[in-house]
Order: structure tokens, then C-alpha cells, then sequence
């Protein structure tokens, strides 16, 4: 898409990309809501794609689109990086987590209460998911959760979910939770561990043993 190409980190070819919209398309906004369905779909698959700049190309278009155009591709793209994060294919579970991630970092404050639902659901499922990368993606998303969110409502619905999966009897899953809590205190960001420390640190919350597995 063209669109996306005004978004790449090369100036030459963003700055090509521009030329040639500019020459095309008289009103951009009215553009961008009749493309937006093709448009979402393909920033879908690049989110997905073996290349690295191919998805870095897909993060920044969405950034900017969410940014400027929210209304128009907020209610499309969200919902279509919730369905991702069921997929089978842990590329495309990642994919949806850093498309959720470039949502967090790009929605204006206003818009981010009506998607908080979805971008937990796919966080979460990124942070208790087996593949370890897709894991690490998910740490950094809540990361930009916990920066930029105006509520910690939706990091607390998380921290829960994590430390109730602690007391899970699926060694696996008591594991996998250990991990990501890990992956998110590996940040050692003073927001992160002013909010997160006396949660962990609670023995209400996280008896002995819960403690250990995720210090391991």
C-alpha cells in the first residue's frame, strides 16, 4: 500500500511515497476510511511477516494512522488484533501484540477506555502464551501499558491474572507466568517496580514458593 510506504524509516522512500500520494489523492482523511478495511488487513500480515522491517513498517503506519485517523481505524484494527491473538501461529499472536502495543503508544487518552477490554485480552494471552518470544513481546506491551496508561486498572487486571495463574495446578502455565512476570521486571523501570514490587511482595498475594518461582 502506498499509504504504508509514506510511514517507512527511509526518507527516501517515505519521501517518495509522499510525492506520488500527494499527486494522487486530493483529500487524504476521506481516502484513508474507504481504504482502511484493505488497509488493516494488510498491516495484519506484515505485523506477521519473516522480515523485521516489513513489521517495523507495519508498527510505524499503525502509529501514525491511530494517531491521526483513530476514529476511523481504531474500530476496525483492534478488533481484527483480538481475533489475531488467537491464531494458532505464534508469529501472528506476536504480530497482534506489537500491533497492540503501537495502539497503547498512539491512542489519544479519550478513545484508549473503549479498547482497554481488547488490548488486556491480548496482552494477556501474549504473556501465558508457550512460545517464548511471543512471551517477550508481551512483556514489552505492558510495559508501554504501565507508561502510558492514564489508569492502572487494566495493569492490575493483569498482575491478577498472572499471580492467580501461579496457583495454577498446570505446572506449565505456573512456569510460563513466573516468566513473563520475570520478562516485565527485567524493564527495572521505577514505575514498573513502584507498582509492581508490593504486589509480588505481598504474602497474601504470593506466598513463598510463588515468590521463588518467579525470582528463579
Amino acid at each position: 500500500s502506498l499509504y504504508i510506504l509514506k510511514t517507512d524509516m527511509h526518507n527516501k522512500i517515505s519521501h517518495s511515497a509522499n510525492q506520488i500520494w500527494k499527486s494522487l489523492i486530493e483529500n487524504t482523511p476521506k481516502t484513508v476510511k474507504e481504504i482502511a478495511p484493505v488497509l488493516t488487513e494488510v498491516l495484519l500480515e506484515l505485523l506477521s511477516h519473516p522480515s523485521t522491517l516489513k513489521r517495523d513498517l507495519a508498527s510505524n503506519s499503525i502509529y501514525t494512522l491511530l494517531g491521526k485517523y483513530c476514529d476511523r481505524i481504531a474500530p476496525l484494527l483492534i478488533p481484527q488484533l483480538l481475533q489475531a491473538s488467537g491464531a494458532d501461529d505464534p508469529d501472528v499472536v506476536e504480530g497482534a501484540c506489537v500491533g497492540v502495543k503501537e495502539a497503547i503508544e498512539s491512542l489519544p487518552p479519550k478513545s484508549f477506555g473503549q479498547y482497554a477490554e481488547n488490548i488486556v485480552v491480548v496482552i494477556e494471552r501474549s504473556l501465558l502464551h508457550n512460545d517464548s518470544e511471543v512471551r517477550a513481546s508481551g512483556a514489552m506491551t505492558f510495559n508501554s501499558l504501565i507508561q502510558y496508561s492514564k489508569s492502572f486498572e487494566a495493569v492490575d487486571e493483569l498482575l491478577e491474572c498472572l499471580l492467580t495463574t501461579l496457583d495454577s495446578d498446570d505446572e506449565n502455565q505456573v512456569m510460563i507466568a513466573g516468566g513473563s512476570l520475570r520478562e516485565i521486571l527485567k524493564f527495572k523501570d521505577q514505575k514498573i517496580m513502584a507498582h509492581i514490587i508490593p504486589k509480588i511482595a505481598d504474602p497474601k498475594a504470593v506466598t513463598p514458593t510463588k515468590l521463588q518461582v518467579v525470582l528463579n
